[in-house]
C-alpha cells in the first residue's frame, strides 16, 4: 500500500534532502563566505566591491572575507540548484 511505501522510504528521501543542504551551508562558514549581499547575508565577498563574477573588480582593495565567493556561489548554490 501507499502507506508501507511511504513509512519504509521516508526516512531515507528526508535523509537524502537534509544531510546535503546542511553540508552546503556548514562548509560556507570556515570558508567565511557568508557576508552582507546589501539585502541579507548571502554568499557574498567582503567588501562588497573586491570582486566580480570573474573574481576581479576595477579596484585593487583585496577581499578580507569571502575571496572567489563568486565561484562558491556557483558551485554551492546554482550547480545544485540545477
Amino acid at each position: 500500500s501507499e502507506e508501507a511505501i511511504a513509512s519504509k522510504y521516508e526516512k531515507y528521501m528526508h535523509t537524502l534532502a537534509i544531510i546535503p543542504t546542511i553540508s552546503i551551508a556548514v562548509a560556507g562558514l570556515p570558508l567565511t563566505l557568508y557576508n552582507n549581499a546589501n539585502l541579507w547575508c548571502w554568499i557574498a565577498a567582503y567588501p562588497p566591491t573586491c570582486d566580480n563574477d570573474e573574481g576581479t573588480h576595477g579596484h585593487d582593495w583585496p577581499c578580507e572575507r569571502g575571496e572567489n565567493a563568486w565561484l562558491f556561489r556557483w558551485t554551492l548554490f546554482y550547480a545544485p540548484l540545477w
